[in-house]
């Protein structure tokens, strides 16, 4: 018997070393990502913060506060802002009448673990470490191009100056110190037609992105699995200084046949 068993321990050995190999590979490798502190956040219902200021991010905070008021996931649900005039921005209007906390940009007293995770559209400002920490599922960015072709400012306009055929919305996690290079959660393409112009580009991106912000809430925390880094082929930049000469056009270029 001890001899048999000796001849046939090989054969076991393997055959579980395969069984292991394949459950890992199906079953642990999409969940190792997963830290201590990620799993003390998996819950039934989340505290959200959100930043944003511009029309694009209006659309998203509608589309999640209706998804807040349907569902039991979003728990708490506030704004953030970088809108230093005496006058409400239209987001800010939006949230009074909505109920929603406003919070000024810069965060001060935002306490660790106060929210669960963070969400930025069309923001404009850099994430620093110390704030990105006190997330304990991150943050996560709506960019409105096909990362990372148009990282940085404006990528709706350089996208239709450049005749681009097409485009879409990233979502990504956000990195500390940096804009627009974080490991990609999902993507979505569209075609972009000839005659298309600014306002009408702007807004069909605008709904994509809301639309996947709140499908990626509704999978808490499994969305964030899987991540993709970014390609190093084909990166383009929007340049800072001819945003800023554009923005100046922005509202001509809105009603006219120039984009």
């Amino acid at each position: 018997m001890k001899k048999k068993y000796l001849e046939m321990s090989p054969i076991v050995y393997n055959l579980t070393f395969n069984i292991f190999k394949i459950y890992f590979k199906s079953n642990l490798s999409s969940k190792i990502y997963l830290t201590y502190r990620q799993q003390s956040t998996i819950k039934n219902s989340y505290n959200i913060l959100f930043l944003g200021s511009d029309c694009i991010a209006l659309r998203s905070l509608k589309k999640i506060n209706e998804f807040k008021k349907a569902s039991n996931i979003i728990k708490r649900l506030d704004l953030v802002t970088c809108n230093n005039a005496t006058k409400k921005s239209e987001i800010e209007e939006y949230a009074s009448s909505a109920r929603i906390t406003i919070k000024k940009w810069p965060l001060h007293s935002l306490q660790p673990s106060e929210y669960d995770l963070g969400l930025i559209v069309a923001f404009g400002h850099l994430i620093k470490d110390e704030m990105l920490n006190k997330f304990p599922l991150g943050m996560i960015n709506v960019h409105p191009s096909l990362l990372p072709r148009w990282r940085g400012a404006a990528p709706i306009i350089y996208t239709l100056l450049h005749g681009d055929h097409e485009t879409g919305v990233t979502l990504m996690k956000i990195k500390p110190n940096q804009f627009d290079v974080g490991e990609i959660i999902n993507q979505r393409k569209i075609k972009v037609s000839k005659d298309i112009k600014l306002p009408e580009l702007t807004e069909q991106l605008s709904d994509i992105g809301a639309e996947m912000l709140v499908d990626c809430i509704k999978l808490l925390p499994e969305s964030l699995m899987n991540l993709k880094p970014q390609s190093n082929d084909g990166v383009t930049y929007g340049t800072s200084l001819l945003f800023l000469m554009l923005s100046q056009f922005l509202a001509f270029m809105m009603n006219s046949d120039l984009i």
